[in-house]
């Protein structure tokens, strides 16, 4: 496989690896970078495949943060008909076959969607969704998915935001058992897009996901 780091354009100073992760009907392209017990999977919104992710991964995996990126089944050059709740139980478990203190799902958009649904199931230890569609295909609606989520559960998006329902996200997690849960709609953009700024550097929201990753569960911005 292409080394991440090439594929995508961003080089990384922590260790990074690619590998083909075995799922139904194939197998996912998945990368790595860092070697920390801090586990965050990052899933991509349904314009993206992991380079979208990449640069965050870089620049986040340090110290005990180890960050994992993957092409979803039918992006990039993934190859498998594992549904999005078989995919995601084969990357927590393949986070876990390393010594790791948490597995936190963070996902945007469509990936969004996909980690409120199955991370709870999977056995991830924490959620974060950047703008989640409230239904997705087959996907548990947000409302019900966020109501059986009992692990910490982070939910973002922009007020004015069309692509998603601010409101009915809100709404998910005043209903959600999650501790702690989490909604902020101050933000702008959607997805991905919401952890940079227009100048280009991070955004409060992309140290908010990176410390939920590292196991800082605030719940202020």
């Amino acid at each position: 496989m292409t080394n991440p780091a090439q594929r995508c354009g961003v080089t990384t100073k922590s260790p990074s690896a690619a590998t083909r992760l075995p799922v139904a009907g194939g197998d996912l392209s998945v990368a790595s970078v860092g070697t920390g017990g801090r586990v965050g999977i990052l899933l991509h919104q349904s314009d993206g495949d992991l380079c979208q992710w990449w640069p965050y991964a870089a620049r986040w995996a340090t110290g005990d943060v180890r960050l994992i990126v993957v092409d979803q089944c039918g992006f990039g050059p993934s190859n498998c008909t594992a549904t999005p709740r078989q995919q995601v139980a084969a990357l927590v478990a393949y986070a876990r076959r390393s010594p790791t203190t948490s597995v936190t799902l963070v996902g945007a958009s469509m990936g969004g969607t996909i980690a409120l649904a199955e991370g709870q199931d999977a056995g991830a230890s924490a959620i974060v969704d950047l703008s989640g569609p409230p239904t997705w295909y087959d996907e548990t609606p947000a409302e019900q998915a966020a109501a059986r989520t009992t692990i910490p559960l982070l939910i973002a998006c922009s007020k004015t935001d069309s692509d998603t329902s601010p409101s009915t996200l809100q709404a998910a997690v005043k209903k959600s058992a999650a501790k702690p849960a989490f909604f902020t709609d101050d933000q702008r953009g959607h997805g991905v897009d919401m952890l940079t700024s227009l100048d280009g550097q991070p955004t409060p929201l992309a140290a908010l996901v990176r410390d939920w990753i590292s196991g800082d569960r605030r719940t202020s911005i």
